[in-house]
């Protein structure tokens, strides 16, 4: 699995914010009320923002030991033995393959999806702005952009954490594999 493009980000944030904003116009113009986000939407983005991370931790530990492992066996220029201290942290620390998946595409999903639901928080928050008559809704919408770009930024940041450091062996890439 490759790493998340950031341009792949800013189009999702771009376009999920044009679509919000024609909403807001084809639902004004129709007479009809606004969209603002509700308070629990806001929450729950919070929420997997914060499983995301819990459901990464273990796999970052486990990363971490595997690059502290290969560093010192680079220093020592000898192969990997397996009885060696640092390589017995790195098998006690080993992550189940399917759940660093999990993970991993968890973290892809709230990128993504944090992304997505930023841009339309931020065309609600700039539609509101941008009436005569702010309203309640702005303090809602504005919880909620900020809960968006959470759950996009722990996206983000688990992915990270789910990275293996690059093979001696192989070339160095854009591959994300799963930390088994």
């Amino acid at each position: 699995m490759t790493r998340t493009n950031p341009w792949r980000l800013v189009l999702l944030f771009v376009a999920a914010g044009v679509v919000v904003w024609a909403l807001q116009v084809w639902l004004t113009s129709g007479g009809s009320a606004t969209i603002v986000p509700s308070l629990p939407f806001g929450i729950t983005l919070l929420l997997i923002g914060v499983v995301t991370i819990v459901l990464a931790w273990p796999v970052r530990r486990y990363t971490q030991a595997l690059r502290k492992a290969q560093d010192v066996s680079d220093r020592r220029r000898d192969d990997a033995d397996d009885d060696r201290p640092e390589w017995r942290e790195v098998s006690s620390k080993r992550v189940d393959p399917q759940r660093a998946m999990l993970a991993l595409a968890l973290a892809k999903a709230s990128s993504l999806g944090g992304s997505i639901f930023a841009g339309g928080c931020t065309a609600t928050v700039l539609w509101l702005a941008s009436r005569t008559v702010v309203g309640a809704g702005m303090p809602l919408a504005i919880v909620s952009l900020v809960c968006a770009v959470a759950l996009l930024v722990a996206g983000l940041v688990a992915e990270n954490w789910c990275a293996l450091p690059p093979d001696d062996s192989e070339p160095a890439g854009d591959q994300v594999p799963t930390a088994s």
